[in-house]
């Protein structure tokens, strides 16, 4: 893609389009895409767009996306600790013309002055040596560079060995008639508000304060938790909001909250909003069991912290405050529904590959049935919540089985909704008189197909089960809110790895170093995916224990892995996840699956993913036309809204749990 696309810009091929968009959505897009990579690594990644949350320019977003993911992938690959900054901010504006100013800061490793004069030269690296660590075509920067020049602007670098690099360009877009909607009451009221930060990062503080100064009355900055309350008991004026970050030396976050809430003269006892860079577990804690009023996830926009304060003080937050004022996201289904039992009823194999991906990628579990015959043979062996009906089928039409299925008392309420290609005046009134609950037309608009199941699915009991260590909302999210997908992986996480222990210290034990950090990287892998948290740590630190080869480390590491296992085991097994013994194994083997075909597939796909190249699309694209891969459709939906959107080291996780369900090895490719 690199190659073809300097071929395009030297050429002179490539045009840029000019489209509408906001600053702060594809700002946000292009963090949660980098998200990923960086909390992989323990960074913290910012983004900020001062006070043009609320612009709209006319430009090139997708071209615009890929200087700033190159940028801000570099900046991930060559920083070990500390933070990676995106910002942008108005550098002038003239008439109907802005230019906008961007830039991405690390702390990573720097560049001297001779590595950053060659820089921008194509297939040319900083590090050339014949034992560099880091990969790369040389192409990515020169073709920032020429994209840069295209918009009107240029690229530059500060930077120095040791310190961090900050590389910035400006770009030049037509400003676009959109106006924006009034700020929301609820933030007004922040204006006769003294708000306090807690954050040891000050590049954190920063944005906060930022975001917040132009609402607020008053921001101050608390740089640890004894400063914070130093801060809270000693003001002349009380504060009405704290926003504390849950990670910092000494007293950490929730510590200072617990502090708070329970202060015997602090009064008023001010609203706090904690602001973490992962999904911690005590987050996930039910309402009335937290001193916290509500959290924000980093990377964070203006209207994330806008949305957690009014959270944080009883309000709903259906409107962006202080920026476009955006209605309810629809199309979407409620967690509660998500897991629901969906009989897709369709004799065209492309619609039914299209309809089961959308249905799929929001965690319904989806049948499918060729004909009516076949859909009245399924409803009798299987109870289902809702049934998606084509009319125009062999054997028996979509009119006649709705009629027989309405004919038996047990399926006069079950919803069922047409899907045709009819759209004429009428044909809404034969489906509904023949029984049917709606009417949708193809093709699919899923924002439509969403909202009515939505309206013909009774929402479910939540998940609730409580298991020491285990974040099931989090394991539940990386499962894309499937349940019956997140109860599988459970089950055979207890099932793969009782013996995670022995088999790594097995392999040290044969000083085969590289398996024992492969068995120890797969594993902090697996129990992220599933939402063991401090799991994932364990075996986060044994891992770079055993690969500096420190034997005291490996061993409290071990230790610390055996300790969190055992009873995360026990309690899966034990819980409302355990594997009902009537039904099936979770093992997703199955007879019309050939795993001796799906092997080699898998074993490339893992290989592009490893590689980061996008090719893992197609390669996907061909396991899933292989016979029997339908059985494994609960990992594939997941896997390609992944590798959709470049998050290959979660996409990779999703592969190692896939490669273990169907007892392939994919032995010799290692994620980093």
């Amino acid at each position: 893609n690199s190659v073809l696309d300097f071929s395009k810009i030297e050429a002179g091929a490539l045009v840029l389009e000019a489209v509408e968009f906001r600053i702060e959505d594809m700002l946000r897009d292009v963090a949660d895409v980098n998200a990923g990579p960086a909390r992989e690594k323990g960074l913290e990644l910012l983004y900020s767009c001062g006070d043009m949350d609320s612009l709209h320019v006319m430009g090139d977003p997708l071209r615009l996306a890929q200087i700033l993911n190159n940028l801000i992938g570099n900046a991930i690959k060559f920083t070990e600790t500390g933070t990676v900054v995106l910002s942008a901010e108005l550098a002038g504006q003239i008439a109907s013309h802005a230019i906008i100013r961007f830039s991405v800061q690390d702390t990573g490793i720097g560049l001297g002055e001779q590595e950053q004069k060659k820089l921008f030269e194509v297939f040319t690296q900083a590090d050339t040596s014949t034992t560099r660590q880091y990969g790369g075509t040389g192409l990515g920067l020169p073709i920032c560079k020429s994209l840069v020049g295209l918009m009107g602007g240029d690229i530059d670098v500060e930077s120095e060995p040791g310190k961090g690099s900050q590389f910035s360009f400006s770009a030049n877009f037509i400003l676009a008639d959109c106006q924006s909607a009034p700020p929301n009451e609820d933030i007004l009221k922040l204006r006769n508000m003294r708000i306090l930060v807690v954050d040891d990062n000050e590049k954190v503080a920063n944005i906060l304060q930022l975001m917040l100064r132009e609402y607020a009355r008053d921001v101050v900055f608390a740089a640890s938790g004894e400063e914070g309350l130093e801060c809270l008991e000693e003001a002349d004026e009380p504060f009405g909001l704290v926003l504390l970050d849950c990670a910092m030396p000494g007293l950490d976050g929730f510590e200072v909250c617990r502090r708070i809430k329970r202060h015997e003269t602090l009064r008023p006892i001010p609203k706090v909003v904690m602001v973490t860079g992962f999904m911690h577990e005590r987050l996930s804690q039910p309402a009335g069991d937290t001193d916290y009023d509500a959290y924000v996830l980093k990377p964070f926009s203006q209207s994330d912290v806008f949305d957690a304060i009014a959270h944080a003080f009883g309000k709903a937050a259906t409107a962006r405050m202080g920026a476009k004022a955006l209605a309810p996201e629809s199309g979407k289904l409620s967690p509660h529904i998500r897991g629901a039992r969906v009989l897709l009823v369709e004799d065209s194999e492309i619609n039914q590959q299209v309809a089961r991906e959308i249905l799929e990628m929001e965690g319904l579990d989806v049948s499918i049935a060729g004909n009516g015959r076949e859909a009245i043979d399924k409803l009798e062996e299987k109870t289902f919540d809702l049934v998606l009906m084509d009319i125009q089928m062999p054997v028996m039409d979509g009119y006649e089985t709705t009629r027989r299925l309405r004919a038996d008392e047990r399926f006069k309420k079950l919803p069922i909704l047409a899907m045709t290609a009819n759209a004429m005046e009428g044909d809404r009134e034969v489906a509904l008189a023949a029984g049917m609950n709606a009417h949708i037309t193809k093709p699919i608009d899923p924002e439509e197909l969403f909202n009515e199941i939505g309206k013909w699915i009774a929402p479910k009991a939540a998940t609730s089960a409580k298991i020491e260590g285990l974040d099931t909302e989090a394991g539940l999210r990386c499962s894309a809110g499937n349940p019956k997908l997140y109860r599988k992986l459970l089950n055979m996480f207890a099932a793969s790895h009782v013996d995670t222990v022995r088999e790594i210290q097995d392999a040290l034990n044969e000083q085969d170093y590289e398996l024992a950090q492969r068995l120890a990287h797969t594993f902090k892998g697996v129990a992220g995916t599933i939402g063991a948290a401090p799991l994932h740590e364990a075996a986060k630190a044994t891992e770079a224990a055993i690969k500096r080869k420190a034997p005291k480390a490996v061993e409290k590491g071990l230790k610390a892995i055996g300790i969190l296992l055992d009873p995360l085991i026990e309690g899966i097994r034990s819980s409302q996840f355990a594997v009902d013994a009537s039904q099936p194994s979770p093992s997703l083997i199955t007879e019309s699956l050939d795993t001796a075909r799906v092997a080699p597939v898998l074993r490339e796909l893992k290989w592009l993913l490893a590689e980061g190249d996008a090719a893992a699309g197609e390669c996907l694209e061909r396991l899933r036309a292989m016979p029997g891969t339908d059985t494994i459709s609960g990992h594939l939906a997941p896997l390609g809204r992944k590798i959709g959107q470049y998050a290959f080291e979660e996409a990779l996780r999703i592969t190692d749990i896939l490669a273990t369900s169907l007892n392939i090895e994919l032995e010799g490719i290692d994620h980093e």
